[in-house]
């Protein structure tokens, strides 16, 4: 009933949270708009669930109602430590930078404006930053 109020109030769309999934279904075909369910079972009209859980990001244990899609977390993780580690033992930056070209807004400079003669790409921009 108050869902009903809800759609007929004028909501473009509701979102249940963790109802029971025999409730849902029955709210979801009860009223006029859209019901998102997160958590609550499959007869919902369309499903959320956070993004940090479906990477892996979330420490922890996540939601019961929600699926870890990668474990990105701990990938992140072991990158910082290696980059950390590198600036600990000298190895990151280099002695010499790596000089990587930044194309114009129009994506094409002229051969005179680039020592590499390339003048299309990445390769071809005018202004050069330190890698």
């Amino acid at each position: 009933a108050d869902a009903g109020a809800v759609a007929d109030a004028g909501a473009f769309a509701i979102v249940g949270e963790m109802i029971c999934h025999d409730a849902a279904g029955s709210v979801a075909k009860s009223i006029s708009v859209p019901f998102v369910g997160i958590g609550s079972g499959p007869d919902c009209d369309g499903q959320i669930i956070v993004s940090m859980d479906i990477l892996g990001l979330t420490p922890g244990a996540i939601p019961t109602f929600a699926k870890r899609y990668a474990d990105l977390g701990v990938m992140a993780r072991d990158a910082f430590s290696a980059y950390a580690d590198d600036v600990r033992n000298g190895r990151f930056p280099a002695s010499a930078p790596k000089q990587v070209a930044v194309p114009p807004a129009g994506g094409k400079v002229s051969a005179s404006d680039n020592p590499s003669g390339n003048t299309s790409g990445p390769e071809s921009a005018t202004s050069k930053i330190s890698q």
